[in-house]
């Protein structure tokens, strides 16, 4: 494909998208599409074969439901910090929804007075969109759970039968069938307004997040706490077992992100030489790097602010110097001027799920010795076992962690466990 080519393909995407939100599909033609980005219909047609091809396209290739979700939780974060319950995190997040839809109406009354003339195609796209903005939200839901102040519940508080997978999609259905009912009648007769609505909504659904959140309390290491800033957050259920990597699987990670790029590899080695959290990752600006001939720091800029170092040597291995390691190169490399210290495509600042997709990218096929794929919360699993056993004091990890001491137990369980596994392997050598 030429350079002229896949750039009136972008343009017909990005034209299409901000069409069918400002005057919905029924009303958007594929010439109005055209004249927007530019271009000669017939190019539209030859690439997409029709305005439903074109609506294929953005739904495959534009990323719609990633920016969706992104947005809304940005949203929420905005109106969130470290004293927020999470019953407010729930109305926030509807709030969030509505008003979105709200900035859309001809869009979403056009998706759903068009929905009988969709290809099966379209169908299965918008139904996989949908099932991504599920899966994120809930990620999200699950981890905001353990992060945020849980308030006293209420005696009479009974939850419904529902896993938290099942309570997020029954909320977006809800969400959904309001939007639906309004937009298409106009009818607020089933409540008096919106907030009502709203305040009904966390009534019903937040003890089961609640009671969701106590069968999961089994402990996973945590940043300290802050507002979460981006659409994809670790699922509860993948990361509350502690267990580290081991140093072959480690350095194999870390070679294979070295082959991708230089960012990969600068992540990567963040990951597993500061022990930082997805959601620091993609909060750090450049001005929060720090790295001269005697320290190489990085400010931990949101909840608890405080520094956080960043190791030359991980399990046993050297990546650099203070000033000469894979993040420094990618700082060095870099001719933007994005403040972020790590970009998604199009120079802008990345998200947790960029992060979360460059892991998996990364370590795919890999396997740890419990026969699973590395989750990437094990590198900061990692990090913390590892500092353990070069002599950090549990009070001082308890400082760079933000966690106490009770529970950082398991980690310095493991990594007693560890030291005394070395010394008879030592022994055995004599």
């Amino acid at each position: 494909m030429t350079t002229s080519r896949t750039s009136s393909r972008q343009r017909l995407l990005q034209a299409a998208l901000a069409l069918f939100v400002q005057q919905g599909l029924t009303d958007t033609t594929t010439k109005q599409i055209a004249e927007q980005a530019e271009v000669n219909e017939a190019t539209l047609f030859r690439q997409f074969g029709n305005k439903n091809g074109l609506l294929l396209a953005v739904l495959q290739e534009g990323d719609v439901f990633q920016r969706f979700t992104q947005f809304l939780v940005d949203q929420v974060g905005q109106h969130s910090d470290k004293t927020t319950t999470f019953e407010h995190i729930l109305e926030q997040y509807t709030i969030a929804f509505l008003d979105a839809i709200d900035q859309a109406p001809e869009l979403v009354r056009s998706l759903i007075g068009e929905a009988g003339r969709y290809s099966d195609e379209t169908q299965r796209a918008l139904a996989q969109g949908f099932e991504q903005v599920n899966q994120e939200v809930n990620r999200f839901f699950e981890q905001a759970s353990q992060q945020y102040v849980q308030p006293y519940a209420q005696p009479d508080s009974q939850p419904l039968p529902l896993s938290q997978k099942e309570l997020t999609r029954t909320l977006h259905q809800l969400l959904i069938g309001y939007a639906t009912i309004e937009l298409t009648s106009g009818d607020r007769l089933l409540w008096s307004d919106r907030e009502a609505f709203i305040s009904h909504i966390v009534t019903l659904l937040y003890p089961n997040v609640e009671a969701a959140s106590a069968s999961n309390q089994t402990f996973a290491m945590q940043a300290p706490m802050q507002v979460l800033p981006a659409t994809a957050t670790e699922s509860v259920t993948e990361t509350v077992a502690m267990a580290d990597l081991p140093d072959f699987l480690v350095h194999d990670i870390l070679l294979r992100a070295k082959k991708q790029n230089p960012q990969a590899y600068a992540i990567i080695y963040t990951l597993f030489g500061a022990g930082v959290s997805p959601q620091e990752l993609a909060l750090l600006q450049r001005i929060h790097h720090i790295s001269n001939r005697n320290q190489h720091l990085l400010q931990i800029p949101h909840g608890n602010s405080h520094q956080i170092p960043i190791n030359q040597w991980i399990m046993g291995k050297r990546y650099g110097t203070h000033q000469k390691n894979p993040l420094t190169q990618w700082l060095k490399s870099r001719n933007d001027e994005c403040s972020a210290l790590f970009l998604s495509d199009g120079d802008c600042p990345i998200t947790t799920t960029d992060i979360h997709r460059l892991w998996d990218n990364v370590t795919a096929d890999l396997d740890t010795p419990a026969g699973r794929s590395p989750h990437i919360k094990q590198a900061q699993h990692t990090w913390c076992v590892e500092l353990l056993m070069r002599g950090v004091t549990p009070e001082n990890m308890a400082i760079l962690t933000g966690l106490t001491v009770e529970q950082l137990e398991p980690y310095i369980q493991r990594a007693k466990e560890k030291a005394a596994i070395d010394q008879v392997m030592q022994l055995d050598k004599k």
